[in-house]
């Protein structure tokens, strides 16, 4: 049987422990999303000139924006 300051000694190991898997998880999660963001910049550079021939072609199309 426990007695009830071994409870809170039980009790602030496993709130500490816990403590520590969130900030692994956090750890893991920042990576994510500094991965996602490199991920994404690489892709918007990938897509830049294809915007810039897309605005070329439009610009060729009278009150394109207005109709389409």
């Amino acid at each position: 049987m426990t007695t009830e300051n071994g409870a809170d000694i039980e009790l602030e190991r496993s709130l500490e422990a816990l403590n520590t898997i969130n900030q692994d998880i956090n750890l893991i999660v920042e990576q994510l999303i500094d991965e996602e963001a490199a991920l994404h910049a690489k892709y918007e550079l990938k897509k830049a000139p294809l915007y810039k021939k897309r605005q070329g072609v439009i610009a060729k199309i009278p009150k394109f924006w207005l109709t389409c």
